[in-house]
């Protein structure tokens, strides 16, 4: 034991007397080779080296609430067993008070400044959780002077834990109300991004403007404000005039000129927020010459959108038409891609006939069950996607329309599962799709399907106005004979008026007060979403209308054929038969007494 413990001391001192730059993930794969040769000569590690190799593993600054304790540190690990449980490495439930009172002691016999910053951090994150009782301030006290010599030092290896740490720092000042501290932290950062600022490294842009100008419960003099945003200008005067713009002096006078544009906006000049805004367009403007037609269009959505956020509409009007013009490149670009399925047609005839059976109104029924989504259904659906191709549910997915341009973007499984939700449904419509064209073909044959057949059918549900008969029946007779483009421009409205319906038959508002003061109805993506629409449809059927008619991130036919913007080859027999089945699923409905 003797023997470990010795080993322990002599890594431990390799670090502590270290003179080139580490981080804490060094010394945590140090120690955990140790145990490895501890446990490889038949040994057992000690308590120590195990509170050693833990305090290093912890996730600094954790974000995931879905798998952290709502604490600074959290797991770096986070895995499923055989069993099905939930696992995490290193776990605060190892954690124990004779643990926090070793790391307590390291922290004030620690000569380095990362190695004393890490126990005392540790102990004051989790004292309160371990033990129900508050770490000794003391503890925090290390933490910041600690922190400021990190930064002093330039000791750590990566520049963005040092800014991490210098955020810490100085929030735990404040909540000490340490005034002291607090202006060491202050002049701390200041000297941190001026030294290296001045060794050319935009990482650290910035710095003092998001921890101290932005920081409202921090008291800055005048003149320190001042120098904050003189050193801005300075940094984007110096890159914006540079003899040759490179994609990294772009982004750096994005960053520099956003901060600038959020300052004065607060203090309404609005003609300074305009000038370094434009030096931010011009920066990517020169960019997007050179740059594929897919990330110029990126980069064109982001200025467009930040000119918007800013109230700068004529800029943003005029990116607006560049962003039109480079669509259509970016559909060129795109490519296409298949992957055949084959379906013997005997199963085809099968599952066909398990729904066309019985009789018309019967076969109605089922068509209008069989094609609803369930959201459960796709939410397990993604879940097992993205264990299998994790990297396409990490990244944002960009939609863009058929002129190639940008109509929706859905962020990644994390971010934004209601989106992911959404995309997914739209795929598996698609695929879908040829099922319900053969059951609709065999429905059609069967029962000699007619417009008026339908229209009766549908109109014994209380949502179809006996007025609009003809004009259901005119565009259902479209529909079988193939005019498509017709049975669209026709059956659409109907059904964002049959849907209106609910909510009046609900005693529900249609009305909203248009900015004018009169009454306008409600578009038909509110009325889709309203709670009494989706009481009677079910949340299911509401979200499926959502993605069909109106959500920008799903079909949005609605939208595309009443706004005029579908091609003429687009109106298909794909669209028009969703549209059929809605029909089918709105002609379902009754009022309660029938």
């Amino acid at each position: 034991m003797n023997d470990t413990r010795t080993d322990l001391k002599d890594v431990l001192l390799r670090f502590e007397q270290g003179d080139k730059p580490y981080s804490e993930h060094e010394i945590e794969s140090a120690l955990e080779k140790l145990r490895h040769e501890i446990k490889g000569r038949g040994d057992n590690p000690s308590e120590e080296l195990q509170a050693e190799e833990m305090a290093f593993g912890f996730w600094e600054d954790y974000s995931n609430t879905d798998t952290g304790w709502g604490l600074y540190f959290g797991p770096k690990w986070v895995f499923s067993g055989d069993d099905g449980r939930i696992g995490e490495w290193p776990s605060i439930r190892c954690v124990n008070p004779q643990m926090l009172s070793y790391w307590a002691m390291r922290a004030k016999e620690a000569g380095h400044p990362i190695l004393r910053t890490r126990y005392a951090s540790l102990v004051w994150d989790f004292s309160r959780h371990v033990t129900g009782q508050n770490a000794d301030p003391e503890m925090a006290r290390i933490v910041i002077d600690a922190t400021a010599d990190i930064a002093h030092r330039d000791c750590h290896k990566y520049v963005k834990s040092v800014i991490t740490k210098l955020e810490r720092a100085l929030a735990l000042s404040l909540s000490l109300n340490d005034g002291d501290r607090v202006r060491q932290i202050c002049d701390t950062i200041m000297s941190y991004e001026k030294r290296h600022d001045s060794d050319g490294d935009t990482r650290v842009w910035g710095l003092t403007y998001d921890l101290l100008l932005a920081n409202k419960g921090l008291p800055l003099s005048d003149s320190q404000k001042t120098k904050i945003i003189d050193d801005l200008e300075d940094k984007l005067q110096r890159t914006a005039n540079a003899s040759e713009l490179s994609e990294v002096d772009a982004f750096a006078i994005k960053d520099i000129a956003i901060r600038l544009a959020s300052y004065y906006r607060k203090m309404d000049k609005k003609g300074d927020v305009r000038r370094v805004l434009t030096k931010y367009g011009e920066a990517f403007l020169i960019l997007v010459e050179k740059a594929d037609a897919l990330t110029a269009s990126s980069w064109l959505r982001t200025i467009h959108s930040v000119y918007v956020d800013f109230g700068l509409k004529s800029d943003a009007d005029a990116v607006a038409v560049r962003l039109r013009e480079i669509g259509k490149k970016c559909k060129d670009e795109l490519s296409a891609f298949s992957v055949p399925v084959k379906i013997p047609k005997e199963e085809m005839d099968k599952y066909v006939e398990s729904i066309i059976s019985d009789d018309f109104d019967g076969s109605m029924k089922r068509i209008a069950g069989s094609y609803i989504p369930k959201q459960c259904d796709v939410k397990d659906q993604i879940h097992d996607l993205s264990e299998k191709n994790p990297i396409m549910f990490d990244m944002p997915v960009v939609i863009q329309d058929d002129q190639g341009r940008p109509s929706a973007e859905v962020g990644s499984i994390m971010d934004d599962m209601d989106g992911r939700v959404v995309l997914q449904i739209s795929q598996n419509m698609k695929f879908e799709a040829i099922f319900l064209r053969f059951v609709l073909q065999r429905l059609k044959e069967k029962y000699g399907v007619t417009g008026k057949k339908v229209v009766d059918y549908a109109c014994k549900s209380p949502v179809f106005e006996e007025d609009r008969k003809v004009i259901i029946e005119s565009g259902l007779n479209a529909y079988l004979r193939g005019e498509f483009i017709i049975a669209l421009h026709l059956l659409i409205p109907q059904i964002e008026n049959a849907v209106r319906k609910i909510i009046e038959l609900n005693g529900g508002a249609i009305y909203r007060k248009h900015r004018t003061g009169c009454l306008v109805l409600k578009t038909f993506d509110e009325v889709l979403r309203d709670q009494l629409v989706i009481n009677v449809l079910g949340e299911d059927a509401a979200l499926y209308l959502q993605i069909l008619f109106t959500d920008e991130r799903g079909w949005n036919i609605r939208n595309i054929v009443c706004h005029g913007m579908m091609a003429a080859d687009s109106f298909t027999a794909i669209l028009a038969d969703r549209v059929f089945h809605v029909m089918a699923i709105l002609g379902q409905l009754r009022t309660k007494d029938t």
